[in-house]
């Protein structure tokens, strides 16, 4: 038994707890947990940032000119974030847009230059994709 300097018992030392990834000081269950809750996280799109507000996207079935599924969607939540909305999206939507990206012949960084630089409409985005792959991709007759 451990003495005070007045004589008496001390206190026993206080132990913290380790604090869980989803942030709670409760004592850890076990890695399988942990593990489950990020992934959860990871897939749930979290939580909004309180100043974005939540936009619907262009179906991916909907097409322009070039007939590439998908694309819309890509460039409707580049305007949608450029407008400081925030659109649904997954990481099964997110997979889509760089295959789409990539099998159009564009880089992503590219890409997202600009769709962030210029903000162009649907129609000059399609041209912009014709123009810079050199007609690799071209538009539907």
């Amino acid at each position: 038994m451990r003495i005070n300097a007045d004589g008496g018992p001390a206190e026993p030392p206080r132990v913290t707890l380790p604090q869980g990834i989803d942030g709670s000081t409760r004592p850890a269950l076990n890695l399988a947990t942990d593990i489950f809750t990020l992934l959860i996280m990871t897939l749930a799109d979290v939580a909004p940032a309180p100043n974005l507000v939540s936009t619907s996207l262009a179906p991916a079935t909907e097409t322009g000119a070039l007939g590439i599924y998908q694309l819309k969607r890509l460039w409707s939540r580049a305007m949608a974030a450029r407008r400081g909305h925030r659109a649904p999206t997954t990481l099964h939507d997110r997979h889509l847009d760089d295959l789409v990206i990539h099998a159009s012949g564009l880089g992503l960084e590219q890409t997202a230059s600009f769709l962030g630089q210029e903000a162009p409409s649907f129609e000059e985005f399609e041209r912009w994709i014709v123009a810079t792959t050199k007609g690799l991709i071209s538009t539907q007759d």
